[in-house]
């Protein structure tokens, strides 16, 4: 199975964040993925699809999406509104208590959706009733689909400083639930704006560089949080019986092919 990581499209009303236009590089995201992955099976968007929460970059985000050549799935992050997606995005499944979390079954097993918003906070939060939903739908899958986790906040340290100020603050709790179900094969996530890939507590998880700007790799202790303006991406996975397999495509470096002789 093969699918599409887009994550932090960041998009803005007026096209620019930090005198990059974020809606064009999402525009070209998209025109890459069409040209060259037709055959994916979905994509899914980790969150901060909005800087502002502005209506008309929700509206531009809809349209951009559109053009995509196969079905397509968004997160909430926490430059989002719950509310505004919820109006602008009608068709997203919500969860019995307005969270935005829900199941898409795909042909390599069940991908669960999560809502990792702690509303007015840059970190992330997996409250108690969002626990209990991801709970009882683990128990119904019981083992007998393969699990893949989205969510937008990371759950473990990136040695970033800044970045770990604003990470999921209850992740010990979250990750006392999930510890038990052998189903989970991986965790996807966005919110870091930088490639990122690992084990944690045997779980192995990814993340992609944004499609709008990236943080810099300062591993300096107490380092405030800096952006960088490398270069974006997107994540091409692939899902067989033997494990995940990722590639992050660094879409604006065109033509740099070349033949091995």
């Amino acid at each position: 199975m093969k699918f599409i990581h887009i994550t932090d499209p960041h998009l803005t009303k007026s096209n620019q964040l930090f005198n990059i236009k974020v809606t064009n590089q999402l525009v070209t995201a998209v025109d890459h993925i069409t040209k060259n992955h037709s055959d994916a099976e979905l994509c899914v968007i980790t969150g901060d699809l909005t800087h502002w929460a502005e209506p008309e970059a929700y509206t531009d985000l809809q349209s951009i999406l559109q053009q995509l050549p196969m079905p397509w799935h968004i997160l909430i992050g926490n430059h989002d509104n719950r509310q505004l997606i919820r109006k602008i995005f009608p068709n997203i499944p919500v969860d019995e208590n307005g969270f935005l979390q829900y199941i898409v079954p795909t042909s390599a097993g069940d991908f669960i959706v999560l809502d990792t918003i702690d509303e007015g906070f840059h970190h992330g939060i997996i409250c108690e009733k969002r626990l209990a939903w991801l709970q009882r739908h683990l128990k119904e899958i019981n083992n007998k689909n393969d699990v893949y986790l989205f969510m937008h906040h990371a759950p473990m340290s990136t040695e970033i400083s800044g970045l770990d100020h604003i990470l999921l603050k209850n992740a010990d709790r979250f990750f006392q639930l999930i510890k038990t179900f052998r189903s989970i094969k991986h965790i996807f996530f966005g919110h870091l704006h930088r490639s990122f890939h690992g084990n944690w507590h045997n779980i192995s998880f990814s993340t992609v560089k944004g499609t709008a700007h990236q943080v810099a790799a300062d591993f300096t202790k107490n380092a405030p949080l800096s952006g960088s303006r490398e270069l974006p991406a997107y994540a091409v996975v692939f899902i067989r019986k033997d494990g995940v397999f990722i590639h992050d495509i660094s879409y604006l470096e065109e033509n740099t092919k070349f033949d091995y002789e």
